[in-house]
């Protein structure tokens, strides 16, 4: 990822025989940026304006990320709330 920090795109040799992940952060290059150390996919409209960027999270943590959001049981109250209802 030094290299999207350093926004030099390294030529394919160097990335060739790399995972297939890192492949791909060099194909799409032009459409993503690191911003305060994090990766970002950016997402354009037909006038090459950016609509909105899309945080990439690392492979290892995907599952956690998912648990931690949808196993919160601040998030799932057992009992329903009548403001929650009306």
């Amino acid at each position: 990822m030094g290299w999207c920090e350093a926004n030099e795109r390294p030529d394919w040799s160097v990335v060739d025989n790399a995972s297939p992940m890192l492949r791909d952060l060099w194909r799409q290059f032009n459409i993503v940026k690191v911003l305060n150390g994090v990766l970002y996919h950016s997402f354009y409209d037909t006038n090459g304006d950016v609509l909105h960027e899309q945080l990439v999270l690392p492979r290892e943590l995907r599952i956690p990320f998912l648990e931690l959001v949808h196993n919160d049981i601040a998030a799932h109250p057992k009992e329903p709330n009548a403001s929650r209802v009306s």
